[in-house]
């Protein structure tokens, strides 16, 4: 039941009313009182043709049981922001906190092959913030090439087993204010000194354009 209400909460809420015209039955059962307003006509209108759908993907999340919560009776994983990153247990996490999972890609896209009539995808953003230091010029940030690597390498295990993609997006190309954090979270494939405004394409930079050029994918 957690699973069930973790993938509808955090998908199902938004792509059954746009790919199926109506909320999912669980949830919205468990919204009663919280449930938007339905006039005649809008699922229709909301559920009309899609371009495509565009997926942001970065880390997976879990459900666990808390009884005190109203209505759901769970909690997600993911909220806390730590100050670095970390490894838990062997389980490896970005600077941002999200556990790095890149199987997490390859679920989604599966899911919405699936479930959603295999739409016509783009990922919108797919990338982690890792602690970056500049040495003698250039930023050697491995661990962010990695992540990259395993992930497009999940999307291409996908796109092999017929999901709709037509394209993918690192998030992102510049280091840049990110919401609630502000720049103390670097994402990007080029590096920023926001004193200067000087920028260093990352060795991940480097890595993108290879894999670009070479057409790997």
């Amino acid at each position: 039941m957690l699973l069930i209400l973790r993938i509808y909460f955090f998908n199902g809420i938004q792509l059954d009313p746009l790919l199926k015209g109506q909320y999912p039955n669980l949830l919205w059962n468990k919204l009663r009182l919280f449930r938007p307003r339905v006039q005649p006509g809008d699922m229709k209108l909301i559920s009309s043709h899609l371009d495509f759908l565009g997926v942001n993907c970065y880390t997976s999340a879990r459900a666990y049981h808390k009884w005190y919560v109203p209505f759901f009776h769970a909690w997600m994983t993911g909220s806390r922001i730590p100050d670095a990153e970390f490894t838990k247990d062997g389980i490896k996490y970005t600077s941002m906190g999200w556990e790095i999972y890149p199987e997490c890609i390859y679920n989604v896209l599966m899911r919405i092959k699936k479930y959603y009539g295999n739409p016509l995808v783009y990922i919108t953003e797919n990338g982690a913030a890792f602690e970056d230091i500049v040495e003698n010029g250039a930023v050697h940030d491995i661990k962010r090439i990695d992540f990259l690597r395993k992930h497009v390498d999940m999307v291409y295990k996908a796109i092999q087993e017929n999901a709709n993609v037509k394209g993918y997006f690192v998030w992102s190309l510049l280091d840049n204010f990110e919401w609630a954090v502000g720049f103390s979270k670097r994402f990007g494939i080029v590096y920023v000194d926001y004193n200067t405004q000087n920028r260093i394409i990352k060795d991940s930079g480097f890595w993108y354009r290879d894999l670009i050029q070479n057409q790997k994918i």
